[in-house]
């Protein structure tokens, strides 16, 4: 039973298949690593008023019909017609195979990453979206009063999500701590992404543009959207800059003095590396003194750039803009 249009073909799965996916669930480090669960519907919840809510699917109250997958109540045979049809139905993206459950994100898929995709955009401010159903809790953001507050320092947040995100750090033992560094994390997911990225990153690095990425969704993201990729036969390199008279005669980089030039090739067009400058606390190693600095403060722990909304701090200015305008300013 496979329906088809020109972006997806619906998939019908058995009821194996069904059970088969939600033991796949139980089983990953998705669910296993999250504080709480339910383990009919295999799902994992970072806040207990969250996993409270869900678990009132599974009560009396919500009706007499029971699922027979994952033991959710329905008042009647219609919704629990479609509550069966959220289990057993899976949308695939007739370009590249990748399978969602809801047709809403597939058609956000196939618009972002094979056509030209649409762009919602924020009646209140300038932000804009390819995907709708983030535009419309962006836009709830702006209309929801009173604001959610926390009870215990009366700070004002944008959404629920992040005040729950911020009540969980005024007890200690919610945070889990970087077991290399001094940062702390209320997900275990944030810190498995930090220790991968800040200690264990492999350079994930674009010839062409000379430039290194620390993970490869950031490496695929610049070749997706960069017009030297995106668009090779139209691509005209940048005349370079007034003063810039030192060329790279292996790639499109021009410099402004020989020295600039010459660590240039040495980084990157010679077999040779270059001299790498090594952290006296850890075993890490730089190929550039400054970074060796920002690196070091990692184990001093000096923060001199303080978030103005929250208590988080930085120690360099870029870091801290990054934050705001990820946790405070999109949300």
């Amino acid at each position: 039973m496979v329906q088809e249009t020109n972006e997806y073909r619906v998939i019908k799965l058995t009821k194996e298949q069904i059970l088969q996916e939600l033991q796949a669930k139980r089983d990953s480090p998705a669910y296993t690593r999250a504080p709480l669960h339910c383990a009919p519907c295999a799902r994992a919840f970072n806040h207990e008023d969250v996993r409270r809510n869900h678990m009132e699917k599974h009560s009396e109250s919500r009706g007499p019909l029971v699922c027979d997958i994952c033991t959710q109540r329905c008042p009647s045979a219609v919704s629990l017609r479609g509550h069966h049809k959220s289990h057993a139905t899976r949308y695939q993206c007739k370009v590249c195979g990748c399978v969602r459950l809801s047709r809403q994100h597939l058609l956000e898929h196939h618009d972002a990453a094979h056509a030209h995709a649409r762009v919602y955009t924020c009646t209140h401010c300038a932000r804009t979206s390819h995907k709708r159903t983030v535009m419309q809790r962006h836009v709830r953001t702006h209309t929801q009063r009173p604001r959610p507050r926390c009870e215990q320092c009366s700070r004002v947040f944008s959404s629920v999500d992040t005040l729950r995100a911020h009540v969980k750090r005024h007890d200690a033992s919610n945070l889990l701590p970087c077991p290399r560094c001094s940062k702390t994390f209320v997900y275990a997911s944030l810190l498995e992404t930090h220790v991968r990225r800040a200690h264990e990153a492999r350079d994930y690095y674009c010839v062409e543009c000379d430039v290194a990425f620390n993970s490869p969704d950031n490496l695929r993201i610049h070749f997706k959207k960069t017009k030297r990729h995106r668009d090779p036969a139209t691509y005209k390199p940048p005349s370079p800059p007034a003063g810039r008279n030192f060329a790279c005669q292996l790639c499109p980089r021009t410099y402004t003095s020989s020295n600039s030039l010459r660590c240039h090739m040495k980084r990157n067009h010679s077999e040779k590396k270059p001299p790498t400058h090594a952290c006296p606390v850890c075993d890490k190693v730089f190929s550039q003194k400054s970074v060796l600095t920002r690196h070091l403060v990692v184990h001093t722990g000096a923060r001199a750039h303080a978030c103005p909304l929250c208590a988080r701090r930085f120690a360099q200015p870029a870091t801290r803009d990054t934050h705001y305008r990820r946790v405070h300013a999109q949300v």
